[in-house]
């Protein structure tokens, strides 16, 4: 009897443990844990407003999970609130949250490179820090607490945050060789998070993800304004987004200071930020464009439209390559007479990703788009009998069209240019409420 006894003593001694997240703990032989978390239930907070192109008008749902992308700004910190369940049907759990680590994981980062897939590069984690936490679950209930994660990468890139963390408090498994109680450990690898330069501006308040981890992408681990920018033009002409339509002069995407980038995102983008079929385009399409990456990026950026006097003559380029084809071939640099061309404005600089110009404004080889070029408002830089920039000079009635897909020219004469009596390139500045849609 005495045995006996014993024995259920023993027994009821265990269920109580069971009862109360004993011996066993979370994920051991013994039971389940005490506490459970609800990581569907996150909710990302002081974070950038967002859209993507199957919610807008209307922003993403304000509760995230995790699988929705969120978007915070470089530097700064960001917020979760994280959901426990506790599952212990006899008493409150009181105790605390734990973050053993905290890291934000770069995803696999291009390299700029003149044309084709570039080489991958790893970027070192960033480590973050989050404070200990309280936490108090009431019996067979779910309850928040809120995380502050400071530390952000401080420059652009995209990835995800990783948390691993335990629980402690006044029931639990015993921990070997402490005498804390832990019902709960784990971890947790967020969603997409991007972060950006600059809290998004202009069109893109709320930001559209799509655009954002597409500019992120370009301008990963970048963290000045100038090298942002750069990487945004570069990465624009580089990214096999667009072929410049030369010849038609059709706008596909833009009409009516509107781009249609829900139309331009299912076509570049069809299952995701990554590079699809090339959109059809003119400098309209491309620049425009241009100026929604920036402000995706908290850039504030405007159009700029140049003609050859008040009445919009023809004008010759310079020698350039199309968005769309490979800047080092020369066979593909033609020259062309524009009525009028578009361009994006950063800061006071002209930027354009349509053309790749084969010289700078030095005279010197180029063959890339133009970044923070600051020859405006005429793009066109004389020296002596050359002239550099956009425009060769106005178009005379002795160019010769010649035959070819991008109809260049033959032109009467290049080095004749007087400075004086060629008038220099004119322009109207357009400052475009540019809006976006489907």
């Amino acid at each position: 009897m005495g045995k006996f006894l014993a024995v259920l003593v023993t027994w009821l001694m265990v269920l109580v443990a069971l009862a109360q997240g004993g011996p066993g703990g979370p994920g051991g032989p013994g039971g389940q844990p005490t506490l459970s978390a609800q990581f569907n239930l996150n909710d990302w907070m002081v974070n950038e407003p967002a859209t993507d192109k199957n919610h807008f008008p209307d922003q993403l749902p304000a509760v995230e999970g995790n699988t929705i992308t969120v978007v915070y700004d470089k530097g700064g910190s960001a917020q979760v609130q994280l959901f426990f369940r506790n599952n212990n049907p006899q008493q409150a759990f009181v105790g605390q949250l734990i973050v053993e680590d905290a890291r934000y994981i770069h995803d696999t980062a291009p390299l700029p490179v003149p044309w084709g897939s570039p080489p991958p590069v790893t970027i070192p984690d960033t480590i973050l820090s989050a404070p200990t936490v309280y936490l108090n679950v009431a019996s067979l209930a779910t309850a928040p607490t809120t995380l502050t994660i400071s530390g952000l990468p401080a420059f652009v890139t995209k990835g995800h945050i990783q948390l691993q963390m335990r629980a402690e408090g006044n029931f639990g498994a015993q921990v070997a060789g402490s005498q804390s109680l832990v019902p709960w450990s784990g971890g947790l690898t967020s969603q997409k998070v991007l972060i950006t330069y600059a809290p998004p501006t202009g069109v893109m308040v709320p930001v559209w993800t799509e655009v954002a981890e597409l500019s992120c992408t370009m301008a990963q681990g970048e963290s000045t304004l100038f090298d942002v920018n750069r990487e945004l033009v570069k990465g624009l002409y580089f990214g096999n987004l667009f072929a410049y339509n030369l010849g038609t002069a059709t706008a596909n995407y833009y009409s009516s200071q509107k781009f249609k980038l829900k139309k331009f995102l299912n076509h570049t983008m069809p299952s995701g930020p990554g590079p699809g079929t090339p959109a059809p385009g003119n400098c309209f399409d491309v620049n425009s464009f241009l100026i929604i990456l920036h402000q995706s990026q908290g850039i504030s950026a405007s159009g700029h439209r140049v003609r050859m006097g008040p009445m919009g003559d023809a004008f010759v380029t310079n020698l350039f390559c199309p968005i769309g084809s490979d800047p080092m071939d020369n066979t593909l640099f033609v020259r062309v007479y524009f009525i009028l061309h578009f361009q994006c404005i950063v800061s006071g600089t002209v930027n354009d990703a349509a053309i790749g110009y084969w010289n700078d404004l030095a005279g010197q080889v180029y063959r890339n788009p133009a970044w923070a070029w600051f020859d405006t408002p005429s793009w066109q830089v004389i020296n002596g009998m050359e002239a550099y920039g956009l425009t060769l000079r106005r178009r005379l009635a002795e160019d010769t069209d010649v035959p070819h897909p991008f109809h260049p020219f033959t032109v009467a004469s290049l080095s004749n240019l007087d400075p004086m009596q060629e008038p220099r390139l004119s322009e109207g500045v357009v400052r475009t409420g540019l809006l976006v849609g489907d």
